[in-house]
């Protein structure tokens, strides 16, 4: 996803005139928004479809609150010992006045080319404090490999747990097919019914582990509405969501396999291939890139939250796996026999 942004002209003049600018005091609303909207990635509820889900755009805050645990704070030259200081100095005091409650809280300051995490544990006597040093959040041009320390840092940070994370998916659902804009009723509905609901119907008690296969097999509408049933249902339907969902599909890993025109041109760098499932049925998504490794106008698309006039379009291709197809056909000729 982060390729995809920097592969943007825009994007990257804007990276380009990062150093020009001075200060936070001195950044622009479309600094801020290009900033902003690479972090905020990592914290939305992982589930692009342009077809059904709206992600909202952010609006221009000194700290914003991405969850109710974590603050993100957009600053400048994090690698200069001062400017790291201060940073940390403004999300500490940040937390100390916003939150009243003992616990852990995390904080990103983040400057496009770098990014550090904090850790704030508050206890009702003591607040103490740690934090990573400056960690390079984007590839340099010479780079052989995707993967970054900031990356990687803000990655685990916002695939912790989340509690409210069926609420926020609920939050961000369309239903099929009613515009991609277009908030309804029944939406309504669905998001304001995302708390603890007890069963209207009699069901016969099942093992946990059985919901928990009828779960995954589920598509992305009916696993929230599953998710209504119960108190178990919503947390078995929150472990689902701990998933990427692209397009209909369930992201379960990084494919062995690769096609060999993604080391091509670098390729790489913004697009992968992915181990996926959709109705239980396995299947192979390529993020970034179509099947024959170029933006063919016969692949699906997500669109990124970024401008909101400027969503940034990913290509996705995907197709079922070669052994879930021999699969299906047997089962039909057993059907056939039968």
């Amino acid at each position: 996803m982060i390729g995809q942004c920097m592969s943007m002209t825009y994007v990257a003049s804007m990276m380009q005139d990062l150093g020009l600018v001075l200060s936070p005091g001195q950044l622009t609303n479309n600094f801020w928004l290009t900033a902003s909207s690479i972090t905020n990635i990592t914290f939305l509820p992982q589930m692009f479809d342009s077809d059904v889900i709206f992600h909202p755009v952010l609006t221009q805050e000194e700290f914003t609150w991405v969850r109710k645990d974590t603050v993100l704070y957009i600053s400048t030259y994090l690698d200069d010992k001062r400017c790291l200081q201060a940073a940390l100095s403004r999300l500490i005091d940040e937390i100390l006045e916003e939150t009243d409650s003992p616990g852990d809280y995390f904080e990103a300051a983040f400057s496009i080319l770098h990014c550090a995490i904090i850790k704030v544990v508050k206890d009702v006597h003591t607040t103490t404090f740690s934090h990573t040093a400056a960690l390079e959040f984007l590839p340099s041009f010479y780079a052989d490999s995707p993967s970054m320390p900031g990356i990687t840092a803000l990655s685990r940070l916002g695939y912790r747990i989340d509690p409210e994370v069926f609420v926020r998916a609920t939050q961000i659902f369309r239903q099929p097919e009613k515009g991609k804009y277009k908030k309804r009723a029944d939406d309504e509905v669905l998001a304001h019914g995302a708390g603890d609901t007890s069963p209207k119907t009699i069901c016969i008690v099942l093992p946990l582990e059985l919901w928990r296969e009828v779960a995954l097999h589920l598509q992305l509408p009916d696993l929230l509405t599953f998710g209504l049933i119960s108190k178990s249902c919503r947390e078995l339907a929150s472990m689902v969501l701990r998933y990427p969902h692209i397009c209909g599909y369930r992201l379960v890993a990084a494919a062995k396999e690769k096609p060999e025109y993604l080391m091509g041109y670098y390729k790489f760098l913004g697009a992968s291939c992915f181990s996926a499932e959709r109705a239980g049925i396995p299947a192979t998504v390529l993020v970034g890139t179509g099947r024959d490794g170029w933006r063919s106008h016969s692949t699906i698309g997500i669109d990124l939250p970024f401008y909101p006039d400027f969503p940034i379009r990913v290509p996705v291709s995907a197709g079922v796996q070669d052994q879930a197809k021999e699969n299906t056909l047997t089962s039909l000729e057993m059907e056939r026999k039968v």
